[in-house]
């Protein structure tokens, strides 16, 4: 049996071709010659009838007058049709009445009056009614030989079949052309693939001169060397990389100053040259040995233990010299696997100097301890004095408020009397000069109230007295302390309606801080309105002071609440002051209302100052020193 596989790609494709093309024209050529041969019997059948019609009607006649003669004669004239084997006319009792051949036997007709034609034992046979105005008068029986036709159909058959013997030959021509067409590109892209294997050429590419499926095939062919080459590159640089990190790492390890060494159950493997820095050994000297024979006697056993451990381990321990000395080493071991063996890779440091160094830092920690206690008893000496020192501050600002404030209050008080006549008339000029010593009095007596209340803010001396009160007082208060100092300026005070107020806080206090605030709004603008706004939520209330003053510049802005800080305007000299207004102000709020301040200003637009203190201030803080 022929092994189709062995043949070549062009066999293969010719064999394909021819037996798909023996396959069709052997269907069609049946089916052609069915169909010829059916017409053909179709048409011989038709003609056969049509005579037999004929001669039918010419017998009418014959039958009708009795006329055997005139039926022979009428029956001879089949001879003329060469298929004509014999022909008998039977009157309509079935009685042989005319033949056109003697014959021994007649045939009996059965089917008699019918109309039949048919093939059978390769003849014609042929029955046509003999009938004349309705009425049957006999039959016509014809036999007609299809020998004729059997050569017709033999002739055919023998066209047909040479027909497709030169067919199959060129369509073996065509096939062995069209295989050789579609294998030659297969065949060259096995053949470069051979080279690509034999060679390992990288380079080698198809030469694709197609846009068809099979270029397509050189392009995903040319692509998969391109990438293969591309990976071998990579492989390669990788293996160089590899080996140069080998060399790297061997160089490394050979250098590297901590000692290295790998063992397996003890029995030690490799080491690098550290090994001599730290313990005198040669690797020749120790290769091949259980590392317990380098660790110091007594500790030993417990070395053996941690052996056992494969986990990532750092301990410190002792290793017996090659002089006879015992080396403090640190040691760092970890487990590897190499060729299904678990090698431990273990380093050691001689941790000789650090150990001196912990020691010499033992000593200085215990110096500077006994330096931090001398300290400590020093600072605490210095802070008894710091209170004693504070204690006469106090004392000090308490006599100075009692000296100050006793001859202030009388200048003020006779300056006052004489400005009001009571001592009689002092004429324009010493007016002039007394209203001058009462304006200094009362300035001198804001400062130094200022300056005692920032002392004992800062001292935590000075007492928070909470009381409820309703705050529309409070500013009906504050606003009629300044009005006459608006009035003399020409400038209106208005207020923003607000719901009624209970707070819970030090009123004399938030009325200071409102005052400065109002105060200020007045000295620095030279025209227009104080506005005063409250806005009341659930826990907070929010006092704000808007003016259409001078304004403050962006960069002034952060100093506005230090101590002895005042911007520099054209009404500085008019609006006086000492600096410290502001700042008392943010003092109280947060450190005795517990709340805070803040301003929002342009040069030019005014200013708007604000302060938000809860409403109920902590009551544990009632009646006590902050």
């Amino acid at each position: 049996m022929i092994k189709i596989n062995r043949f070549s790609l062009t066999h293969k494709i010719t064999l394909v071709i021819l037996v798909v093309t023996t396959a069709v024209m052997g269907l069609g050529f049946n089916f052609v010659m069915y169909k010829d041969a059916d017409a053909l019997h179709q048409n011989m059948l038709e003609n056969a009838v049509t005579t037999a019609i004929t001669v039918a009607g010419y017998a009418v006649s014959d039958l009708v007058f009795n006329d055997k003669q005139a039926g022979r004669d009428t029956l001879s004239g089949l001879e003329s049709v060469p298929s004509t084997l014999n022909a008998f006319l039977y009157d309509e009792q079935g009685i042989l009445f005319a033949s056109l051949h003697e014959v021994e036997l007649p045939p009996v007709i059965k089917e008699m009056g019918k109309d039949i034609a048919r093939y059978q034992d390769n003849q014609l046979h042929v029955i046509k009614p003999v009938q004349h105005q309705g009425r049957e008068l006999g039959s016509i029986y014809i036999q007609f030989s299809t020998q004729q036709l059997d050569k017709q159909m033999q002739q055919y058959r023998m066209f047909l079949v040479f027909t497709a013997i030169g067919l199959l030959f060129i369509s073996y021509l065509l096939a062995n052309f069209l295989s050789r067409l579609v294998s030659k590109p297969i065949l060259n892209l096995s053949q470069v693939a051979n080279e690509f294997s034999r060679d390992i050429n990288y380079k080698i590419r198809v030469n694709n001169k197609t846009k068809d499926e099979v270029g397509d095939l050189y392009d995903a062919f040319n692509d998969m060397l391109a990438r293969i080459q591309q990976d071998n590159i990579k492989r390669e640089n990788s293996e160089q990389a590899l080996a140069e990190s080998k060399d790297r790492l061997k160089q490394f390890f050979q250098a590297a100053y901590e000692g290295i060494f790998f063992h397996e159950q003890g029995k030690i493997l490799d080491v690098n040259p550290g090994i001599t820095t730290i313990a005198g050994y040669s690797p020749v000297e120790v290769i091949g040995h259980n590392l317990l024979e380098f660790i110091e006697p007594s500790i030993r056993q417990q070395v053996a233990e941690t052996m056992k451990d494969k986990l990532n381990t750092t301990f410190e321990t002792q290793i017996t010299h090659k002089n006879g000395h015992t080396v403090p080493v640190e040691v760092r071991a970890r487990t590897v696997e190499v060729d299904s063996h678990d090698i431990r890779v273990v380093g050691i440091v001689d941790i000789t100097e650090r150990i001196e160094a912990q020691k010499k830092l033992q000593q200085a920690y215990d110096v500077l301890e006994e330096k931090v206690e001398e300290r400590t008893a020093d600072l605490q000496a210095a802070n008894i004095k710091l209170k004693e020192l504070d204690q006469l501050k106090s004392m000090f600002i308490a006599s100075i408020s009692h000296e100050l404030r006793t001859p202030l209050n009388s200048i003020i008080g006779f300056s006052s009397m004489m400005m009001r006549g009571i001592y009689g008339d002092l004429g324009e000029k010493y007016s002039d000069y007394i209203s001058r010593i009462n304006n200094s009095g009362i300035h001198l007596l804001s400062l130094i109230t200022d300056i005692i209340d920032i002392s004992k803010i800062e001292s935590g001396r000075i007492d928070v007295e909470i009381s409820e009160f309703d705050v529309g007082n409070l500013i009906s208060e504050a606003l009629e302390s300044i009005r006459k100092q608006a009035e003399d300026k020409n400038m209106n005070l208005h207020i923003n309606a607000f719901p009624e107020t209970i707070l819970h806080t030090d009123r004399r206090r938030l009325l200071q801080c409102m005052l400065n605030f109002l105060s200020n709004a007045i000295k620095y603008s030279e025209q227009g309105t104080i506005t005063l706004t409250l806005k009341v939520s659930k826990d907070e209330i929010t006092f704000y002071v808007e003016d259409t003053g001078i304004g403050i510049s962006e960069e002034d802005i952060p100093r506005l609440f230090e101590a002895f800080e005042r911007i520099d305007t054209h009404l500085q000299v008019k609006a006086g002051g000492t600096g410290l207004g502001l700042y008392l102000t943010k003092k109280i709020t947060t450190e005795l209302l517990q709340g805070e301040v803040g301003v929002k200003s342009k040069t030019g637009e005014g200013s708007e100052f604000w302060i938000r203190i809860p409403k109920n201030l902590n009551t544990q803080k009632e009646k006590t020193n902050i």
